[in-house]
């Protein structure tokens, strides 16, 4: 998002990645090879050949060879301060390749929560001093949610929510009646109405598989494109120069 943000102001920006590029080539439910790209890899072969990532609770094909465990080396932590690199994902996109995609703002009783339990600083903002960026980043990403007037949670530029079935709608409402709780669709970065020329989600199937509309937000297909001069291809004159 910085480096689209500064681009479009003008800025020649440079953006490393650790890893390839992505595409829709190297999804599963883009490709033709899904078939065998979406099967679940056993666990005993990935707990074997891939310790930290057989951690993880569904590890698929597609998941491993994003993440690309180099050796033992990038996987280091000392004894005394165990750390999994789960998730981390040598691709461009990194992490958006395989988020959970829930979004939620902060509110003030995070950013000055000091002041309500007595416990660390309160920050040095408040959260009518981001909420503009809020509305900024939502509006570009997309965001599906409902407004629900929450003080500890914040309502945001939503798309329109994805909608509760027969039985979450009737369970939604006795716990507002009987314990004036909110059961609400979960605020999540997956578009329900077409922006920026990318689809609304059609529900296939789960995200990291792929997504041939671009629903699910993964800066790869959004900031990373958008900050991107567009790319034209090289002349024959370039190629070949008349000079040796």
């Amino acid at each position: 998002m910085a480096c689209k943000r500064l681009a479009e102001a003008g800025l020649k920006v440079a953006l490393l990645e650790a890893g390839r590029p992505q595409s829709d080539k190297n999804l599963p439910n883009t490709s033709r090879r899904s078939s065998s790209n979406t099967v679940t890899a056993p666990p005993e072969i990935v707990r074997k050949t891939r310790p930290i990532h057989g951690q993880i609770w569904r590890v698929q094909r597609i998941y491993v060879q994003m993440v690309r465990q180099r050796s033992r080396r990038a996987l280091h932590h000392s004894a005394d301060k165990p750390f999994n690199w789960m998730g981390r994902v040598r691709m461009t996109g990194g992490r958006t390749n395989v988020w959970g995609r829930v979004s939620l703002r902060f509110s003030d009783w995070d950013f000055k929560s000091a002041s309500l339990d007595g416990y660390g600083e309160n920050w040095p903002l408040r959260y009518r001093d981001i909420e503009p960026y809020y509305d900024l980043v939502e509006k570009y990403v997309g965001i599906t949610g409902s407004a629900e007037g929450l003080e500890h949670l914040p309502d945001g530029q939503f798309q329109p929510p994805v909608p509760l079935t027969l039985q979450e709608t009737l369970f939604r409402n006795r716990v507002k009646e009987k314990l004036g709780r909110t059961i609400m669709s979960a605020r999540s970065a997956n578009l329900t109405k077409p922006t920026n020329g990318r689809g609304p989600c059609h529900y296939c199937g789960p995200c990291e598989r792929g997504c041939m509309t671009h629903s699910y937000f993964n800066s790869a297909f959004t900031t990373v494109a958008d900050a991107s001069p567009p790319v034209t291809a090289p002349s024959f004159r370039t190629l070949w120069p008349t000079k040796f």
